[in-house]
């Protein structure tokens, strides 16, 4: 597959921004480590969309390298759009499933 354009849903902006806030209250400059490193994952995702593996029907999941988070997507069309980046020891029950 081509490369796909990266879309954050809403619900996926918010966590995102959440969960950089969170790590900027625990030590200075760690959000912007953990903003490095999801943006790092959405190319790898934009580059190679396929490649990671289905969590739900057309729910694809990649995890972060260094932070225990994964980023759940859906592709449609030439667009990867994500719906979340959760912490790995959240309930599965809060995970996007579509």
């Amino acid at each position: 597959m081509k490369r796909v354009q990266i879309e954050l849903t809403p619900r996926a902006q918010n966590l995102l921004l959440e969960t950089i806030q969170w790590y900027n209250k625990q030590r200075k400059g760690q959000g912007t480590k953990f903003y490095k490193e999801v943006i790092a994952t959405f190319e790898s995702i934009s580059k190679n969309p396929d490649t990671f593996q289905f969590r739900y029907k057309d729910v694809r999941v990649s995890p972060l390298k260094k932070h225990p988070y994964l980023v759940f997507y859906s592709i449609r069309k030439s667009t990867a759009y994500i719906l979340a980046v959760l912490h790995c020891s959240q309930n599965p029950e809060n995970w996007p499933k579509k």
